[in-house]
């Protein structure tokens, strides 16, 4: 028995999701229902809960309010190495155009490696991204490859081209442009042995350069070494050591990839050699510091800023319904100190 002049509790206030299902006089379940795509929810009963919700002060969380939109205003990408200055001016690029378009960027690392790039779509797609851009490590891995078929969103491969994965669209770089470029230079300052070092030949920037370098040296006949491992400085490192302690060592080297030009570097030096006096040297593709090199680098370059941003706007328009198409991007050869006329002792 309660003594004489106790106060009663007032009762619980109601919050959140259970406030709004009160106040609406429905089920805590019909109210999940309308803020989700669920059509078995009427327009009737979704106006009721939602002014209830207006009323009680209730705002769904993120998850809730993309699902009822359909979309969460985000877009996924996959990278080999953000690392890398390569990747870092792709992402960069994409980020700007997505965020002009009011979108996010969930960047997933890949670390080079095939068996996480699987697991980092696999991830993406379970957070439902808008739509996805995606530079894969190897087009040959399967465990990539049955990710990327269970895509259902849009997809854009920024410079990677997988046969049959007609659901993505393509923004591409014109490689063989710029290698043609680059040999037709050499050739006119005397050089007839060159070497291409690559990275790896599972992706397509690296079949590319090397194809056109064969097919380039051939048509000039030059003699044409390609040697093509992984994207790294040792790779760079001890391919051009080999390659010039050889016989018939090239007088020009033309190095496929910003961290292969380390291991290059470091092999001339090592050498005692010269640049360009006994060797020359080309790179793909410029990076910060490019400038600092002495002497200046000559560059197979390409515009990796408007990849990025060409790749995000290709993907905005195919989130809004718009079908997957290529586009190729201009590659050019830049002359620099680098390269200059074979010497003689070493011809």
């Amino acid at each position: 028995m309660k003594e004489h002049g106790e106060r009663r509790r007032p009762p619980r206030k109601l919050s959140g999701i259970r406030a709004v299902a009160q106040r609406a006089g429905v089920a805590v379940s019909s109210v999940s229902r309308a803020f989700s795509p669920d059509e078995s929810a009427s327009a009737q009963m979704r106006e009721r809960v939602f002014e209830a919700a207006r009323a009680v002060g209730y705002v769904p969380d993120g998850v809730a309010r993309s699902l009822r939109r359909g979309s969460t205003s985000t877009v996924g990408c996959v990278v080999a190495n953000i690392a890398n200055p390569t990747f870092a001016q792709i992402v960069t690029g994409a980020g700007q155009s997505l965020q002009s378009h009011g979108y996010a960027m969930l960047i997933a690392n890949s670390a080079e490696g095939a068996e996480s790039e699987g697991a980092q779509l696999g991830v993406l797609r379970q957070h439902r991204v808008d739509g996805l851009l995606v530079s894969v490590v190897d087009e040959t891995s399967r465990d990539t490859r049955a990710q990327l078929d269970a895509v259902m969103q849009p997809g854009v491969l920024l410079d990677r081209d997988l046969p049959g994965l007609d659901h993505f669209g393509r923004v591409l770089f014109d490689h063989q442009a710029g290698i043609a470029e680059a040999i037709a230079a050499l050739a006119q300052l005397g050089h007839r042995r060159l070497a291409f070092i690559g990275g790896s030949a599972n992706v397509r920037p690296t079949r590319e350069r090397s194809g056109a370098f064969t097919k380039g040296c051939a048509e000039l006949s030059i003699t044409g070494t390609t040697r093509c491992g992984t994207y790294s400085d040792a790779h760079g490192e001890a391919t051009a050591q080999a390659l010039l302690t050889s016989p018939s060592a090239p007088t020009a080297i033309i190095a496929g990839g910003n961290q292969i030009l380390i291991g290059v570097l470091r092999a001339i030096r090592s050498l005692d050699l010269r640049i360009p006096q006994d060797v020359s040297v080309v790179t793909c593709d410029e990076v910060p510091l490019m400038d600092a090199l002495n002497p200046k680098q000559a560059v197979i370059t390409r515009d990796l800023l408007l990849l990025g941003r060409e790749s995000a706007e290709m993907l905005v328009s195919m989130i809004g319904g718009a079908p997957a198409r290529t586009k190729m991007l201009p590659v050019n050869f830049r002359f620099g100190p680098s390269c200059g006329r074979p010497n003689s002792e070493r011809s």
